[in-house]
């Protein structure tokens, strides 16, 4: 269990830190805290997918004629 607010653990987290204080976390600081780190998750997959879509063959194909054609725009500029 990972101790990050929008998942289990951070939950826990939170709880240890209620028990400590005594008092419950205000509300509002909550809700920032776990929609920043549910944004931050959202983002982090997003990245993933983005770069595992990439190695698809019919995706790799697709970028590698678009390289190929690039650098030999590159090689004709004087």
């Amino acid at each position: 269990m990972l101790p990050i607010p929008v998942l289990d653990g951070g939950h826990i987290v939170l709880a240890i830190i209620e028990s400590i204080r005594r008092r419950p976390v205000n509300m509002r600081v909550l809700e920032v805290v776990q929609t920043s780190c549910a944004v931050v998750i959202i983002g982090y997959m997003l990245y993933i997918t983005f770069f595992d879509l990439q190695d698809l063959p019919f995706v790799r194909k697709g970028l590698d004629h678009f390289e190929a054609h690039s650098a030999a725009k590159d090689t004709q500029t004087p």
